[in-house]
C-alpha cells in the first residue's frame, strides 16, 4: 500500500520593494511581481546583461550584473541585492540597497548611492557624486 504525501509548502523569500521599499514576502519560485503598496512592476530575479544597451531605466529587486565587453548606458538603475560591473555601466543616477563591485576592467561612470563599494586594480569609478548609505 502506498502513503500520499501531503504536498510540500511552497518556501518564500523575503523582498524589498526598489521603488517604495516595502518589505514582501513572494514565492521563491516567482520570477516577477506587483508591488501592493505602491502597484509598480518588480523584477525578481538577477539581470544578467552581456548585450550592449542603450536607453531608459533598469530595475531588479536582485543583482544587476553587466558582464565583461559590454556597455550599458541608462538614465536610472536600481538594483535591489548589489551591483557586479565588469564592463561598462553608465547612467545618470545608480542606486543600489547591496555592495557595488567593479572588476578589473569595469568601468562604473554616474551618480552612486550604496551601502559599500569594492574597485580592483584597474577598475575604474567615476562618479558625479558618491553617497554612501545604511545597509539594508
Amino acid at each position: 500500500m502506498r502513503t500520499l504525501r501531503s504536498p510540500t509548502k511552497a518556501t518564500t523569500r523575503s523582498v524589498a520593494c526598489h521603488h517604495c521599499r516595502r518589505a514582501l514576502e513572494l514565492p521563491a519560485a516567482a520570477l516577477t511581481a506587483t508591488c501592493p503598496a505602491c502597484y509598480k512592476p518588480l523584477i525578481l530575479h538577477d539581470l544578467d546583461l552581456s548585450a550592449n544597451r542603450f536607453g531608459g531605466d533598469l530595475s531588479t529587486c536582485a543583482r544587476l550584473i553587466i558582464r565583461p565587453k559590454t556597455t550599458v548606458r541608462a538614465r536610472a538603475v536600481i538594483a535591489g541585492t548589489g551591483l557586479i560591473v565588469l564592463g561598462t555601466l553608465e547612467a545618470d543616477t545608480i542606486e543600489t540597497m547591496g555592495p557595488v563591485s567593479i572588476g578589473a576592467k569595469g568601468t562604473l561612470i554616474g551618480a552612486l548611492a550604496t551601502p559599500s563599494v569594492s574597485i580592483e586594480k584597474g577598475g575604474r569609478l567615476n562618479a558625479t557624486a558618491l553617497k554612501i548609505t545604511p545597509a539594508a
